[in-house]
């Protein structure tokens, strides 16, 4: 190669992967690697001096001169990946082993870039290794996408990991592709055993067995999904809500069995205290003062013996009950009980809706005050 002949490609360079064939006109050739973001480079053996298409100059912000002075084509690499390029550069050489590799460069302004860098050999008729040649493409912002997407994956993962409620992932034929550690333990099984399995297959042996159809028609029709059931399996009632999305559908899985049985024995107590002959009458725990706690419940005896609906009393105050002739030093007498949050008993004149007066005999105990006693 003459000394003079300049390091930068000419416009006519022919194409990496075909030398010997047809010229790719050079502008074309430009164009094709700055929409890539890539530059081409060649080798021609044995002297080794790199040559430099002019867009892989402008990529690392060489200057002509400055291209013309490289003497090795790992000499732009950054310390951590000159080894790597310069140990394929040689095997592709020597044996012509091709090579894609990912690596830093230092541009001429010490601009770091990652690159991906591709080299292969070419032969002449005989066999013999003559050149070799590839492209360098940046992918900075690629893998720094792939970096950022990552991290959002990761702090996503973190946040689901650690939420309270049981969330699991499907996709459409609503097979699990994610559980955190809650639906784990809700479960009772690992994510490994659950993964790829179907989540009707796993939880529907309800009596119902609505999970199946229910999460089918969700996912053809892209509704919001939202229901109770109980699990056989598991021993509990689940409330479970799907969100559809694209690729399949978020579900929220919550043990709602003691709120159930809650909900049950109040049901229970309500039931027994409505049949009760003896008015009962429950309040807020709100402060005596007027406007007075509001009543929260009365039996099916309170209606009959005062004449008053439950529509009529609910969200007032007891004291509509009271009138000319209820005694004060026994309302005084309560007053100081409940102060205290102590059960007090007294006898009391109230009045019915109609006016009439009647004697009730009250035996008041604060819910704290058993509370308390616990």
């Amino acid at each position: 190669m003459p000394a003079d002949q300049p390091a930068l490609l000419p416009a006519n360079f022919p194409a990496a992967s075909n030398p010997g064939s047809s010229d790719i006109p050079g502008q074309l050739l430009g164009l094709m690697e700055r929409a890539c973001a890539t530059g081409s480079w060649w080798l021609a053996l044995p002297e080794r001096r790199p040559r430099l298409s002019a867009n892989l100059a402008d990529l690392l912000e060489l200057a002509p001169q400055a291209a013309s002075s490289l003497a090795r084509l790992s000499d732009f690499f950054t310390a951590e990946s000159r080894a790597v390029v310069q140990s394929a550069l040689d095997a592709c050489i020597l044996s012509g082993l091709p090579f894609d590799v990912e690596a830093q460069v230092a541009t001429a302004n010490e601009n770091h870039l990652m690159v991906r860098c591709v080299g292969e050999a070419l032969r002449d008729a005989g066999g013999a290794i003559i050149r070799v040649h590839g492209v360098i493409q940046d992918i900075t912002e690629k893998r720094r996408a792939e970096q950022e997407s990552l991290s959002v994956t990761m702090r996503l993962s973190t946040t689901l990991a650690s939420i309270s409620e049981a969330f699991v992932t499907l996709d459409r034929q609503g097979r699990f592709t994610y559980l955190n550690a809650e639906s784990e333990t809700m479960l009772r099984r690992k994510s490994a055993a659950l993964l790829g399995k179907k989540i009707w297959a796993e939880l529907d042996d309800s009596s119902s067995g609505r999970l199946h159809q229910d999460m089918q028609d969700a996912l053809q029709k892209g509704l919001h999904l939202e229901f109770e059931d109980f699990y056989p399996g598991l021993g509990k009632w689940l409330a479970l809500r799907a969100y559809p999305f694209e690729e399949g559908m978020a579900v929220y899985l919550r043990d709602v069995t003691a709120l159930r049985q809650s909900q049950e024995q109040l049901l229970l107590l309500q039931t027994s205290i409505s049949r009760l002959n003896d008015m009962v009458l429950i309040t807020e725990a709100s402060s005596i003062d007027a406007p007075g706690p509001r009543i929260v419940f009365v039996n099916d005896a309170f209606e009959k013996h005062t004449g008053y609906s439950r529509g009529e009393v609910l969200g007032k105050a007891p004291r509509m009950l009271q009138g000319a002739l209820t005694q004060r030093p026994e309302l005084d007498r309560i007053r100081a009980a409940l102060l205290q949050a102590q059960p007090v008993r007294a006898e009391l004149i109230n009045y019915k809706k109609n006016g009439d007066l009647y004697w009730i005999e009250l035996d008041i105990v604060p819910v704290d005050y058993f509370n308390r006693g616990l």
